[in-house]
């Protein structure tokens, strides 16, 4: 467990050492807001805009001053992105354009916000889980490693993304269950109920993309499409298939953790129960966990998919062309697939379960 928060803190040290403003596109700079020139609040179409001046704090320009706008055509902001004197910005400037030419805002530097969440974060988890929560944490930032280490640079290759998010689907799958739950049987049946469930859910949703004709090209798979270093390179129906697995990892892992548990603790208190007897046992845990967590999930899809759904309400098409949009559709079917993902886990990992436990009794 220790040896897992080692690394995580190897990762944390390791980011913090690469140069973040640097880039093969488009390269960034930081700077601080020292004076508000004005703010526009009216009803324009685009929103509120600002004139500011910022002085940049990234080499090669530091202490540089520039007047810039926020907000306007194309760059939409809203109240609570109003610029104040001391907030930090990322800036950005064009490498064909002119040294002259005054930088752009990009957006709020947002970055401490998310460190000091995740700070207080740990503390809950170690006040009330000590050790156990903290590699909870462990295991989430390694998982997010995972994706940023074989995920993305395969998918940027050329790779097919199907192949290489199941790849980090088991790695993800095994450090979620080990790192926090320790490596023994029971941790290990989780594991093989999580594996069983990740290939019906694979299985299911190559399926079902083929039958919806999913193209992958809604929301930023459209800009995928048109990226120069993209295009032609990504397979965006995979990648779709990718994002619809690797969307109930999480739920998958709660579900064969709890039911390989709830397993092995109905095995120990009543060691009559083995077999057929214990598998139906198992299974009616099981049956209250999946409403549960079939609702958890179905929350978090449509919580995804709620500024798309207010967009085409507002735009007032065709119920019809709504209920076809395929970002709606995709998101509906990552939904009921992952569900039948988390339904097929409950008899598979209570299964594994009895018959781990039954040959463990027979070798003893």
């Amino acid at each position: 467990m220790r040896v897992s928060l080692l690394l995580v803190a190897c990762v944390v040290v390791l980011g913090s050492c690469v140069q973040i403003t640097s880039a093969r596109g488009v390269p960034a700079a930081e700077g601080v807001v020292t004076r508000v020139i004005s703010t526009s609040t009216g009803q324009q179409v685009s929103g509120p805009i600002q004139q500011v001046e910022v002085e940049i704090l990234t080499l090669p320009n530091t202490g540089t001053r520039e007047l810039i706008y926020w907000g306007g055509p194309g760059q939409p902001i809203s109240y609570n992105s109003l610029l104040r004197v001391g907030d930090h910005v990322i800036l950005t400037r064009l490498p064909s354009e002119p040294a002259t030419e005054p930088h752009q805002i990009v957006g709020i530097v947002r970055a401490p916000v998310l460190a000091w969440v995740v700070t207080a974060l740990a503390l809950v988890l170690f006040a009330f889980a000590r050790w156990k929560g903290l590699a909870a944490l462990a295991g989430l930032a390694l998982s997010a490693a995972a994706f940023f280490v074989i995920v993305i640079p395969s998918i940027q290759s050329g790779s097919d993304p199907l192949f290489a998010s199941l790849i980090a689907s088991v790695f993800v799958l095994a450090v979620s269950v080990y790192v926090v739950h320790g490596f023994n049987l029971k941790s290990s049946v989780a594991l093989a109920g999580a594996i069983a469930g990740l290939v019906v859910v694979a299985v299911v949703a190559l399926v079902a993309l083929s039958f919806a004709r999913i193209g992958g090209t809604s929301g930023e798979g459209a800009d995928i499409a048109q990226l120069p270093s993209l295009r032609g390179r990504v397979d965006l129906p995979h990648l779709a298939l990718a994002g619809m697995i690797l969307g109930g990892l999480g739920a998958l892992v709660d579900m064969t953790v709890g039911q390989s548990s709830a397993t092995f603790e109905l095995a120990a208190v009543d060691r009559s129960l083995r077999g057929r007897q214990l598998y139906r046992r198992a299974l009616n845990v099981g049956t209250d966990h999946i409403g549960a967590l079939v609702n958890t999930l179905g929350f978090a899809y449509f919580a995804g998919a709620l500024p798309l759904l207010v967009l085409l309400s507002a735009r007032g098409d065709a119920l019809a062309i709504a209920l076809n949009d395929e970002g709606i559709i995709t998101a509906l079917l990552a939904m009921a697939v992952a569900c039948i993902g988390l339904v097929a886990a409950v008899p598979l990992t209570s299964a594994i379960a009895v018959w781990a436990l039954s040959r463990r009794e027979s070798a003893s």
